[in-house]
């Protein structure tokens, strides 16, 4: 960068000369005009930072010049120089001129030097000013620029989560259509070729050859395994979907839930001259809870009751708890039992029991896992009581009112006791 640059003006050479060689000697550099056409020839693209011109020259006016500067070069520092004391002279170049600086003639040096450098110092601040504004302007072009952008990408970001949404209800509305298939068109098929099964096994159309009996068990242990997979997928869904919403929750009577199941369950307990007993408690409270999820456990709990029992018979028990905090339902058979060893692992998915005596009427393990899953979303627990040879009892207890906050809590629970639960009362 140069030296900064003064143009003086002036008509008599000895001022040019006096004034520019005390200035150069403060490491300006000096230009001179002796009158206001020269001075407005020398902005001709030169940076200069200050002018200082005498207030009359040859009949010319020093504050017209001025005047014509301010609208060349309006950064420039105008001074103007008189030797007239005359405030109306002065008022006159700082109002017509927006003059910076009036100086007196004659003038005393360290003065002049004084509001010379004081110029350029403002002429500096100017230009650091008007770099700072091109630099905001810039910055808010980029912002500007930016923000279009990102108005763009939001745009397509939320056309792209709208047909995300679109797609994703389609997937939803396709999963509940094949859900729908699976219970209806596939499950009730499977149902009457397991119902159909059990009637020729247990002699309903006559007598069958041995053989063709043990056609007919492995059959029946297929059909079996494809409706415990059917329930699971079914069920299994509808955990994925979610926790209890508050649309699932209805007040529910034990009494009469247990009257809707029987029917489910009592011909096969018929055909295989099994009776099925209800022991209800009067003062069992009404349960605020999931009455659906409550149904698929008592029927897949009694199914398996009568699936497992060749003689004696089923018991359903509904009572208060021992607290008085819920109620419990307890379901007993005389069934084949469970060994002690096995009690721990039967609610976990695809185990099945070891037992010789069970071969013939075998699952995937898969039931007692969606119980042990809907028992814990309904904020209850479960339990198992068995002997082999000696029947089993499974018990349920679930609180009077279902509450979200606990359900969130018991997240990691796992809604299984390892012993069982204190048998309910019935007075």
């Amino acid at each position: 960068m140069g030296k900064p640059i003064i143009l003086i003006v002036d008509d008599d050479p000895q001022i040019l000369k006096v004034l520019g060689r005390t200035l150069a000697a403060d490491g300006y550099e000096i230009i001179t005009a002796a009158g206001p056409d020269e001075a407005v020839a020398r902005f001709d693209g030169t940076p200069i930072f200050l002018i200082i011109t005498d207030y009359t020259m040859n009949g010319a006016n020093g504050v017209e010049l001025l005047e014509k500067i301010k609208g060349i070069s309006p950064d420039t520092v105008r001074m103007v120089m008189s030797g007239h004391q005359d405030f109306g002279i002065v008022e006159q170049a700082v109002n017509r001129g927006r003059v910076d600086k009036f100086i007196i003639k004659p003038w005393e040096n360290a003065d002049l030097r004084s509001s010379v450098r004081c110029a350029w110092k403002n002429y500096e601040l100017a230009g650091n000013n008007r770099e700072l504004l091109r630099l905001i302007e810039e910055k808010n072009l980029s912002l500007k620029e930016i923000n279009a952008r990102l108005e763009e990408s939001v745009e397509e970001r939320t056309l792209d989560l709208r047909l995300a949404n679109q797609r994703l209800e389609i997937a939803v509305g396709f999963q509940k259509e094949l859900l729908n298939i699976i219970s209806h068109e596939v499950r009730t098929p499977v149902n009457a070729i397991s119902g159909y099964i059990s009637l020729l096994r247990e002699g309903a159309f006559g007598e069958i050859p041995e053989e063709v009996g043990r056609v007919l068990g492995k059959m029946d242990i297929n059909t079996n395994e494809i409706g415990e997979m059917l329930d699971y997928l079914l069920h299994s869904s509808r955990l994925e979907q979610g926790k209890i919403e508050k649309s699932d929750l209805a007040e529910t009577n034990l009494k009469s839930l247990i009257q809707e199941v029987l029917p489910l369950v009592q011909p096969l307990a018929q055909l295989k001259g099994l009776g099925i007993e209800i022991k209800y408690n009067e003062k069992t409270p009404l349960l605020t809870t999931d009455p659906n999820r409550l149904k698929y456990i008592l029927i897949n709990l009694l199914s398996n009751a009568v699936k497992y029992t060749r003689k004696g018979g089923i018991e359903i028990l509904a009572a208060p708890s021992l607290d008085s905090t819920g109620a419990v339902v307890a379901v007993s058979d005389t069934g084949i039992g469970i060994a002690e060893t096995d009690q721990p692992f039967i609610f976990d998915k695809f185990y099945r029991v070891n037992n010789q005596a069970e071969q013939a009427e075998k699952g995937l393990g898969l039931g007692l896992a969606i119980v042990k899953d809907y028992v814990r979303l309904l904020n209850g627990r479960i339990s198992v009581e068995s002997r082999p040879g000696a029947g089993s009892t499974f018990t349920v207890e679930l609180p009077v009112d279902f509450t979200f906050s606990s359900a969130e809590n018991r997240e990691e629970h796992t809604g299984v006791l390892p012993s069982r639960l204190p048998a309910p009362t019935l007075n």
